[in-house]
């Protein structure tokens, strides 16, 4: 089995403005990341499946799919793989259940840069090798 990539983020986002954006800050604030970006889930699935991510970060309502069905197959390839879901929809009751099967996050669009940083320092300073 691939282990799982300390210090490596794979974002998967539809819109390719947002992506391309996101990506440049991520990277501006943790230069040692390994980021890997994808604009459809089937492909950010297939990105994860080779890389092993620690950290997914993906847009809940994708073009191809949506981001919870990715997000339940990448846990059944690695339970401890930190999902942060990002919607735009105030109604977060259908991730709920979520956070049961692993550590994971929720953010509302438009997400300020400060708050995903901060999501980010909480699961980046709890594994102690990254």
């Amino acid at each position: 089995m691939l282990k799982r990539s300390r210090n490596s983020l794979l974002y998967i986002e539809d819109d390719a403005i947002v992506r391309d954006i996101i990506c440049s800050f991520i990277a501006a604030r943790y230069p040692a990341m390994s980021i890997d970006s994808s604009g459809s889930a089937h492909e950010g699935l297939e990105l994860f499946r080779k890389q092993r991510h620690a950290i997914v970060l993906t847009d809940v309502h994708l073009n191809d799919s949506d981001g919870v069905s990715m997000a339940r197959a990448i846990r059944k390839k690695d339970p401890e793989t930190v999902i942060v879901f990002i919607t735009g929809s105030s109604d977060v009751e259908p991730l709920a259940d979520f956070k049961k099967t692993g550590p994971s996050h929720v953010l509302i669009k438009p997400v300020e840069c400060d708050v995903l940083f901060e999501v980010l320092d909480t699961y980046l300073k709890a594994d102690p090798v990254s």
